[in-house]
């Protein structure tokens, strides 16, 4: 009895082992299914954002497509234009050069939203709807000033233009009184020995050697005269005007010679610039500093004045 009781206790052990690790395998299962629904489901959604991303793509690859041939075949359109414009400028050129009939142009005229219009006008001047003269006129930045003014009259083309004038042809246009008084004094220092004297596009300079010693200026009507002195050197009751100009370094005082009181002092200052320099003082013939008379035409032929487009901004 004892060893029936044991042998259907222990059945009853192992069916009950049976029946837990049966359980433990189901759920295990189940977790396993649950895993595998989970992740294709993510697979399933990371295909559909991929196939919408390459959709994407090709819908912007046409549309780039699409902007870039209406980009060059709005150059193509527009260089067209410009080859036309250049031909029909070109032509217009030539005939004016040969004094030849002007030839007709093919202009295009557009207005509103309707379609392009060809018209021909016989031209007998310039065309109203072809902007010639901002064509030929066009600066050419390879030429000089001088050079472009030359152009322009060969053209026959009316150009803005400015007038600039040399020492010289501005001594022409000062009274005969302010043209004696510089040939007095550059006569005088001119009689110190060791003297020479430069005359630039600008002013007429006088030099020992190398050392500046004075410089003759007109601006306006007015004589002015620069002497290498400082103002301590300056005697007392002298009209003098120091400037800081680079271009008068070394000859700072300044002085607008306008009568005879102003001209004596200019004497006397060049006398004290010569002599702070050891020069010495020797009689001499004097000489006539003033240019003959000369028309504007003659003075332009000479290189006295230049003649350049005011819009080149020239500098004096």
């Amino acid at each position: 009895m004892k060893e029936n009781n044991t042998t259907k206790g222990f059945s009853r052990f192992l069916a009950n082992l049976k029946a837990l690790f049966s359980k433990k395998n189901k759920k295990s299962n189940n977790e396993v299914a649950t895993k595998d629904s989970v992740v294709s489901e993510i697979n399933a959604s990371v295909d559909a954002n991929q196939q919408g991303v390459a959709e994407t793509k090709e819908e912007n690859i046409v549309i780039d497509r699409v902007a870039s041939e209406d980009e060059i075949a709005v150059e193509a359109s527009n260089v067209t234009s410009v080859d036309n414009s250049q031909k029909e400028v070109e032509n217009y050129s030539q005939c004016e050069t040969e004094n030849t009939d002007t030839p007709s142009f093919d202009t295009k005229v557009v207005s509103g939203n309707n379609d392009t219009e060809n018209v021909q006008n016989a031209v007998a001047g310039t065309p109203n709807d072809v902007n010639l003269s901002s064509a030929v006129c066009e600066r050419n930045m390879d030429l000089t000033p001088q050079q472009e003014y030359v152009q322009s009259r060969n053209m026959n083309v009316t150009v803005p233009e400015t007038t600039i004038r040399s020492f010289l042809s501005k001594l022409l246009l000062v009274s005969e009184e302010t043209q004696n008084y510089y040939s007095e004094l550059k006569n005088y220092v001119l009689s110190y020995v060791g003297t020479r004297c430069r005359t630039s596009w600008q002013y007429d300079s006088i030099y020992k050697t190398r050392i500046l010693l004075a410089r003759f200026v007109i601006r306006g009507k007015s004589l002015w005269q620069y002497v290498a002195l400082t103002p301590d050197e300056v005697p007392e009751g002298t009209n003098c005007q120091v400037t800081d100009d680079k271009k008068y370094e070394g000859i700072e005082v300044g002085l607008k010679i306008q009568g005879q009181r102003t001209f004596k002092q200019a004497k006397n200052l060049l006398k004290l610039a010569c002599e702070k320099v050891g020069l010495v003082y020797e009689e001499r013939e004097s000489e006539n500093y003033i240019p003959p008379y000369m028309s504007e035409e003659e003075m332009l032929e000479k290189g006295f004045i230049k003649k350049v487009l005011t819009s080149t901004n020239p500098k004096n």
